[in-house]
């Protein structure tokens, strides 16, 4: 483990050498992934008839699913939950929003993208440190030989091939 002021990726590139027996190399930076966030507008939920915690409800079994009982099977030990739940593919992204609707009143229903709108966010990293340092961990997976051997190997490649910033003592 290194400090690292500059990109996070190049030092975890920088730092992982990779003699001939190591098979798997990886780093403890994350890749970006995006997150999304539903928000209801409470004026057009109340103005449809809807009930706020009704939207917040109805999307958690539309997402998460929902447990309808148990059942109590011969050869098991403990009840089986009975869980309704849309299939993945059915709810894989933002755009499966409309297939939910909500009844407002007697005979009519409203989509829950009329109400609510999906917010995209990129998540932020995980800044991992050490001795209040920002460090990006490099570990690897060796082959055929002891982990003893690689880590003389790493000191040694180290003590003549200073890193930039930061570094071993």
């Amino acid at each position: 483990m290194y400090s690292c002021a500059s990109s996070r990726r190049s030092c975890a590139a920088r730092c992982s050498i990779k003699p001939t027996n190591v098979v798997d190399v990886d780093d403890s930076v994350t890749d970006d992934y995006t997150e999304y966030h539903i928000v209801v507008n409470r004026e057009k939920a109340t103005l449809a008839g809807i009930e706020p915690a009704q939207v917040a409800e109805t999307l958690r079994a539309f997402l998460a699913g929902m447990d309808a009982g148990t059942v109590h099977l011969a050869f098991e030990k403990e009840p089986v939950p009975i869980r309704f739940r849309v299939p993945a593919a059915g709810r894989a992204g933002p755009a499966d929003l409309s297939k939910v609707f909500f009844h407002q009143s007697p005979g009519a229903a409203g989509a829950a993208d009329d109400i609510a709108l999906i917010e995209q966010h990129i998540t932020p990293k995980p800044i991992l440190h050490k001795d209040q340092y920002p460090v990006v961990y490099v570990t690897g997976e060796l082959g055929s030989t002891s982990q003893v051997y690689a880590v003389l190997k790493m000191w040694n490649y180290l003590r003549s091939h200073p890193l930039a910033v930061g570094g071993p003592g």
